[in-house]
């Protein structure tokens, strides 16, 4: 009896994890809006900053959407690196490589390594050394819910909840550094990078990246493009949703396509076309033409 309780709490396990799965790749993907975090300021109270160039070989190891580097300087001179690397629902969410392998990878020495506690959670922190240079790096990831993710565990289960809740699981990599004269130095660093951070955090929350489910093709209204000729110019609206549709005009030639009043479309709408799969043409006053990308009307 035993055994067969088991078997069928197995049996359906597997089918309620089945459907679960099913479920989940039903879902449609998202669009990443990646404009508000590019205007991530760059004043954090009195420190200015400049923008530091990522080698391009560096930025295909990330594999990130979004990566920024800056150098901030405060009056005193002293310096802030930080680094921001974005990692949509689509590429997992988080980073493959994590400060402590770059470090050692680049030949920096970990001295320490601790978890801090914050307002908003937690951070790791680094002692690193190279050739008698010593730097103290705080670093911790972020969801579109929540900051100060240490990695591991809290990441994961944020990401499963973000999933089952909103369909996100993006999340970014966030570091911030500052150099030491000698390993004394290091709590007047932690200070000077925790207050840097209070700042930096509130600037990253109200220009986190927005990520929506793309609209599928065969759901929804269908998006209408009409052609129509207006004496020797061709006039198109270009597929997309409302607000976003594209505009373009050009000559109509003499050799017009079949159906069209005088001529064919632009070259970027054509080519277009031409990269659709399968299409249909039904002729006739009025007729559409289908296509995968929405429908096009003959001019009258």
């Amino acid at each position: 009896m035993n055994e067969r309780l088991a078997l069928g709490l197995l049996c359906c396990a597997l089918v309620l994890g089945g459907g679960f799965t099913w479920w989940l790749q039903l879902r449609p993907p998202m669009d990443v809006d990646l404009s508000p975090i590019e205007t991530l300021p760059p004043q954090v109270d009195a420190w200015s900053s400049i923008s530091v160039a990522m080698d391009d070989r560096v930025a295909d190891e990330l594999a990130a959407d979004f990566n920024l580097q800056r150098t901030y300087r405060h009056p005193t001179g002293q310096l802030i690196w930080l680094y921001v690397g974005y990692y949509s629902t689509a590429r997992g969410g988080r980073p493959e490589h994590t400060p402590q392998g770059c470090y050692t990878g680049a030949g920096w020495q970990l001295l320490e390594t601790h978890v801090l506690d914050v307002p908003d959670g937690r951070v790791q922190e680094l002692l690193v050394e190279r050739a008698g240079e010593h730097r103290l790096v705080h670093f911790w990831f972020r969801s579109h819910r929540r900051g100060g993710l240490t990695g591991g565990v809290d990441l994961g289960i944020d990401r499963v909840v973000g999933k089952l809740t909103t369909g996100r699981a993006d999340g970014a990599l966030i570091r911030i550094s500052t150099p030491l004269r000698s390993r004394g130095e290091a709590l007047a660093a932690r200070s000077r990078l925790a207050s840097f951070r209070s700042t930096l955090v509130p600037q990253l929350q109200d220009r986190w990246p927005v990520e929506q489910p793309a609209a599928r093709m065969d759901s929804g209204p269908r998006v209408t493009m009409l052609a129509r000729t207006r004496g020797d110019r061709f006039e198109a609206s270009a597929p997309g949703g409302a607000g976003t549709g594209r505009r373009g005009r050009g000559r109509t030639s003499k050799d017009a396509s079949p159906g069209w009043s005088r001529g064919s479309p632009t070259a970027e709408l054509r080519a277009g076309w031409e990269r659709a799969e399968a299409f249909s043409v039904r002729w006739g006053k009025g007729s559409p033409i289908e296509l995968p990308s929405g429908r096009i009307r003959k001019a009258e």
